[in-house]
């Protein structure tokens, strides 16, 4: 699963890839399906609108990779993304898709009482 993940750890895009799959279409594929950030796979020479992330820096990658795995974790930890129990693909969609909107759910009742987006812990005990 490939996430696009804003740096309060919102999932705001995922989709579904093998895991040796190549990396750069994926990308290329979430980043123009996220609409709400701006975001473009670009050239580091070339000129961009104010407000538009370079995705292709290492630096910018390298601070958004541990927010990912960060909610990638949570995903696997507090609701089961790899216990998913699906028999087609349909079925592993629509338990993805639900486990992804659980996860977001958690963090709107977190913004509702002031608390951190990604602090789940505590709030699912």
């Amino acid at each position: 699963m490939a996430l696009v993940v804003d740096p309060e750890g919102v999932v705001s895009t995922f989709l579904l890839a093998a895991a040796t799959s190549d990396e750069w279409p994926i990308g290329d594929a979430l980043i123009a399906s996220d609409t709400l950030r701006g975001a473009r796979w670009g050239d580091p020479q070339e000129r961009r609108p104010e407000g538009v992330a370079e995705v292709r820096s290492p630096l910018w990658a390298s601070g958004k990779l541990q927010i990912v795995e960060g909610v990638i974790g949570q995903l696997k930890d507090f609701f089961g993304l790899q216990r998913h129990r699906a028999k087609t693909l349909g079925g592993l969609l629509t338990r993805l898709a639900g486990k992804v909107a659980a996860y977001t759910c958690a963090q709107r009742i977190n913004d509702s009482l002031g608390r951190p987006l990604r602090h789940l812990a505590d709030l699912l005990i």
